[in-house]
């Protein structure tokens, strides 16, 4: 190495996804919902609502997002990814 040089080591990737665990749904009568979720290790996430994707935090352990626009009295599907 050239002298005043400094080293770079770069980490092996991450093949394994978060582990998504204590998912809450919060469901209002005004339209709207309340997704929260933890994960293993800091994830950016995206909640998944009837093929709608809704973003939540860009980074953390911690998650939520807010859902509009539901109908009141009405199932809907939603996944983490």
């Amino acid at each position: 190495m050239v002298a005043g040089a400094s080293a770079l080591c770069t980490p092996t990737s991450d093949a394994s996804p978060p582990a998504l665990s204590d998912i809450s749904v919060t469901a209002r009568p005004d339209g709207t919902a309340e997704v929260t979720w933890s994960t293993n290790e800091s994830a950016a996430s995206t909640l998944v609502v009837d093929g709608v994707d809704w973003p939540a935090d860009l980074d953390g352990r911690q998650h939520t997002a807010v859902v509009t626009g539901l109908r009141p009295l009405s199932t809907h599907g939603f996944h983490v990814r």
